[in-house]
């Protein structure tokens, strides 16, 4: 069992990584310590985060039951990353990432690796000026009232934009699969051969 995925129990109390043993014991010589697996949302996991324009991955620890807007935002306060920015998603095997979401609703293993990648801008269309500006306000020059865009589409083409090397790693997983259910097909059709063959 994974150290990150044990839960230690001494004398009713839940061991923690901020204290020393002893502190524990207080004294007593025989004691027993209880290892219990720890749920599945306590799980610690050790996450490596690749965001477009930097050098390496980030490496940081977070609890399977972490919600994908958390990452972000310690992300932003921990390393300035914009990742509050809603032109930004997180990817995993090729999957947008919703904010609301856990990892653990992800499936989201130890040692994963999760992509930041930026959306396509989706523009508004166009709305006449007298529609809008009905508080004295000035309206705009005339082709300026267009709407800055204020959403953006997320699609796995954009994560292979940034990071190609998804695209392989998908590629081989998907004939991975299909190599094993042709397998599995030939198997079960073998099998209800011989069983029709048996039969007569």
């Amino acid at each position: 069992m994974h150290p990150r995925e044990q839960k230690l129990i001494l004398k009713g109390k839940l061991l923690t990584d901020n204290h020393v043993l002893g502190e524990y014991l207080m004294g007593a010589v025989d004691s027993t310590i209880l290892v219990m697996t720890q749920p599945d949302a306590e799980k610690e996991l050790d996450l490596k985060i690749a965001v477009p324009g930097t050098r390496g991955l980030f490496e940081i620890y977070f609890k399977a039951g972490t919600k994908v807007e958390t990452i972000k935002a310690i992300l932003e306060t921990r390393y300035g990353i914009p990742a509050m920015n809603h032109m930004f998603q997180f990817y995993h095997q090729g999957e947008v990432m919703k904010n609301e979401r856990t990892l653990l609703n992800y499936n989201v293993k130890n040692g994963a690796k999760l992509y930041m990648v930026p959306g396509t801008p989706i523009g508004l269309p166009s709305v006449p000026a007298t529609t809008h500006f009905t508080s004295g306000e000035p309206a705009p020059a005339p082709g300026q009232e267009d709407a800055k865009p204020a959403a953006f589409l997320h699609t796995r083409e954009n994560l292979y934009k940034f990071f190609p090397e998804c695209k392989t790693e998908q590629s081989k997983n998907s004939g991975t699969r299909r190599q094993s259910q042709s397998n599995q097909y030939i198997s079960d059709h073998t099998s209800l051969h011989r069983a029709k063959v048996g039969k007569a």
